[in-house]
Parts: structure tokens; C-alpha cells; sequence
């Protein structure tokens, strides 16, 4: 390896197993160590080189900034060796260079000793076992878009526009150290956000978390105050949490949760619960690939039949695709009852229970069903189903459909293209089915 130098060098963080192949092929001993937290790797790169590898790449220097899979930094590590550049780590790792404030140490530490004496405890999350873990949601930052400052009584306060609020998730030693807390509600909003919101109001004495953030832009570490949702109240404060769960999220989360649950020895908790994060979306997205893998050539091997069936019926491709269209008007109806069915909350069926009660009932437990396949089932027929089988009289059930069924809503757009309506589709289908047909000529028989 040569080891000219090209003038000055930057640091290129790099997974050590990548460094470590290059270690292997030149007969160096591994470096890769199974119980250290951070196996991150700094190399002092020549500017030149650098410059070179976004050429050759077609990368630019800020897509190539951002966080890559052990493969691409072994492509990296590769790239150096085979141009002769000199592979060697900075002395200095680039981490340390940035000057950590003593608040933000202090933070770090007490969220460390507080999972410690979590776990010491046998109360931290991740020790609760497999049904705990996967009820658990992770922790999520919810903020309105900062619009500027305004005087106020001779004081400059910042505005936010509460009109929209958007949410992320908390990753790393944070999201851990949430969720240790057993909150009911995952959802948290940066204190100072909450108390110059005019629609937010905040208890009287909220309980304040302080989270060690860090600004990408600006390069720097700080820690921010926040509350939980439990204590805010106001109009633009929705109390039920589940619109704001996101199951990939909460899978990540709970992918964390259960290496965790796998460690024996946790020194740094805030710090290895990062690289786990890294880990598990690594492995999720590698298995998502694997998975979509044989349904990918499924459909590569059905678009053919597809593309010759449109060929061969223009006119009912072309009606499904003004159907489309011609449903938009009606989306904002069908998301509104989707959320009802979603959250509805009734009381416990009877054999006394009114059609549309155990229409919604159904429908709400049937939600996320699947088949043997794993393809979704419809749950409005599955409450048609239940309503025929309970001897509801059709127009009853009809009446249910039109009123309720999420599907329904489209129904303009459906008699336009078709000329009927969601209700006749679903009483249909329960009427041709063989297990509705072998009752009836059973009834017949008696």
C-alpha cells in the first residue's frame, strides 16, 4: 500500500467487519469486537481519494454522508485498496471531536443509570417478556412546523402551525428509556412547543423529560424538554393515540426491545441501543426483501396475463380506471367511516343487539383478518355474513351497508361506472356462497 500523502484527510466512518475483510485478505488480525457497544470504525482518508470515490460512484458528498449497510462500506474499503490509497484509522474518532456539553453527558447519564436500576430491578420493558414487548409502541415525538417568532406583551415567542401536526419516532437509548417508563401514552411534544401553543394546555405540574437530540445540520448535541400527551390537554390534543401508531415503527421498536431482552451484559445502554436500532432495521429490511422476493415473481410472472387481459377487454380496463377517478370526491367519507369502524367501542352482542351495532361490532373485529394465503378478508362481508346468519331482514341489512360500510361511500362513483351499488355486491356474494345455499335448502328440507 502506498502512503503518499495527498495533502489533507477527512474521517469516513465504516462498519469494522467491512475493515476487517480488507484486514483478512493482508494477513492483519480482526479487530471486531462481539462485546464492545460501537463496532464503528474512523479511516483517515486523503481529501483526493475521497473526491475520486464520489466520481467514480456517481455519489455526492451529502448522499454519501449519510449512514450506509456493512456492504456498501466494504464496496468503500474495497474501492481504497484497489487504488493503492493507504487504509489506516484516524487517531481520533469523529465522534469525540464534536464537543458534548456537560448537560447532555449528564442526560446520557441518567438515562443510562435509569435503565440500569430498571433492569437491575427486573422491571425494565425488555424483561417483561414476549407479550409485553409486542404490546409496546414506540415513543413518538409529535410537533407542529416552527413558522417564526412574534412579540407578546414586549416578548419574542415562537409560532408553530398546529394545523398540521406531524410525528416521528424516538430511536436509540431514548425510545428505550421512554418505553422503561411504562407510560400508557407513547406520545410526546417538545415542551416549549406545548406551552406557547395557544390550542395546547399543560397540567399544572407535567412531569418534564430531558432527551439528549442531536441537529444534523448544525453538527451539535443538545438536550430538549419533553411532555407526554398525558399531560396536555386542548383541541389540536387527540387523546386516543392508535391514529398515531405506525406498525412499521412499532415493529422496529420492539425488534430493539427483544435484542435487548437477549443481552446478558448491558453496560451502555444509550449508546448500544443505537447500533442495535441500526441492526434490527438492517435485518427487517434485508427479511421485507426476502419476503417480497417470491411475490415480486408472482407478479412478474402474472403481469403478461394482466397486460393481455386489458389488451383483450380495453373497455373494462378503461371503466375500472375512470372508476378510480371518479372515487376521489368520496375518499374523505370512506377514511371517516374506516376510522369509526377502527375505534368503535360497543357494548358486548346479544341476541338482542340491534343490526347496525353488530354490523359495526363485526366489522371491527374483523379488521386486519386474513386467509389461509395471508390475503386480506373483507370485513364488511364478513358483518353482512353475520347479519344473514342472526335472520336480519334484508332491507335492514342493506340500510347497515349504505350507512356504514367504509366501501359505500363510494357508491356514486360504483352506480356511474357499474350501475350498483356496494350493498347489492356484498348481499350477492352472501347469497350465492355455498355455506349460505347448503342452509337454505337445509331450512327447505325441515
Amino acid at each position: 500500500m502506498g502512503s503518499e500523502s495527498h495533502g489533507n484527510t477527512v474521517e469516513v466512518c465504516v462498519y469494522r467487519e467491512s475493515l476487517d475483510h480488507w484486514r483478512e485478505d493482508h494477513g492483519l488480525p480482526p479487530t471486531y469486537n462481539e462485546k464492545a457497544d460501537d463496532n464503528l470504525a474512523y479511516l483517515a482518508v486523503p481529501e483526493k481519494a475521497m473526491q475520486e470515490y464520489l466520481h467514480d460512484t456517481d455519489r455526492n458528498s451529502e448522499t454519501f454522508s449519510r449512514e450506509y449497510t456493512a456492504d456498501d462500506t466494504t464496496d468503500f474499503v474495497d474501492w481504497l485498496d484497489s487504488h493503492h490509497y493507504s487504509i489506516k484509522e484516524a487517531k481520533e474518532m469523529a465522534n469525540e471531536k464534536q464537543e458534548i456539553s456537560p448537560e447532555v453527558k449528564d442526560a446520557i447519564t441518567n438515562i443510562n443509570q435509569e435503565i440500569l436500576a430498571q433492569t437491575a430491578a427486573g422491571q425494565a420493558i425488555f424483561q417483561q417478556g414476549k407479550e409485553a414487548i409486542e404490546a409496546s409502541h414506540a415513543p413518538m415525538l409529535v410537533y407542529g412546523k416552527y413558522t417564526g417568532q412574534k412579540e407578546v406583551n414586549g416578548k419574542s415567542i415562537p409560532t408553530f402551525d398546529e394545523t398540521n401536526f406531524k410525528a416521528a419516532a424516538f430511536t436509540g437509548g431514548a425510545a428505550v428509556y421512554l418505553s422503561t417508563l411504562g407510560l400508557k401514552d407513547p406520545r410526546f411534544m417538545p415542551a416549549r412547543e406545548a406551552y406557547f401553543s395557544k390550542d395546547v394546555k399543560v397540567a399544572k405540574s407535567p412531569t418534564v423529560y430531558l432527551i439528549p437530540t442531536y441537529d444534523k445540520k448544525k453538527n451539535v448535541s443538545r438536550v430538549q424538554k419533553f411532555i407526554n400527551f398525558a399531560d396536555l390537554t386542548g383541541p389540536v390534543i387527540e387523546k386516543d393515540f392508535s391514529k398515531a401508531v405506525n406498525p412499521k415503527l412499532d415493529t422496529i421498536h420492539q425488534g430493539v426491545l427483544k435484542t435487548f431482552a437477549a443481552r446478558e451484559h448491558i453496560n451502555k445502554p444509550y449508546e448500544a441501543a443505537y447500533y442495535v436500532h441500526r441492526d434490527v432495521v438492517k435485518f427487517l429490511s434485508e427479511k421485507a426483501e426476502k419476503t417480497a422476493a417470491p411475490e415480486k415473481a408472482a407478479e412478474a410472472k402474472a403481469a403478461p396475463k394482466k397486460a393481455a387481459a386489458k389488451a383483450k377487454n380495453p373497455e373494462a380496463a378503461a371503466k375500472k380506471e375512470a372508476y378510480k377517478k371518479d372515487c376521489a370526491p368520496f375518499l374523505a367519507e370512506f377514511h371517516k367511516r374506516e376510522e369509526a369502524v377502527k375505534n368503535y367501542q360497543g357494548a358486548p352482542l346479544t341476541p338482542e343487539s340491534l343490526p347496525q351495532d353488530r354490523f359495526m361490532q363485526v366489522m371491527h373485529d374483523s379488521m386486519g383478518k386474513t386467509n389461509k394465503e395471508g390475503k386480506p378478508l373483507s370485513y364488511a362481508y364478513l358483518a353482512t355474513k353475520a347479519l344473514y346468519e342472526a335472520k336480519v331482514p334484508k332491507d335492514q341489512i342493506v340500510a347497515c351497508i349504505n350507512n356504514l360500510a367504509p366501501e359505500s361511500a363510494k357508491d356514486p362513483a360504483r352506480m356511474k361506472a357499474y350501475g350498483t351499488k356496494y350493498a347489492d355486491f356484498l348481499t350477492n356474494r352472501v347469497e350465492k356462497s355455498k355455506s349460505y345455499q347448503a342452509k337454505k335448502q337445509a331450512a327447505a328440507a325441515r
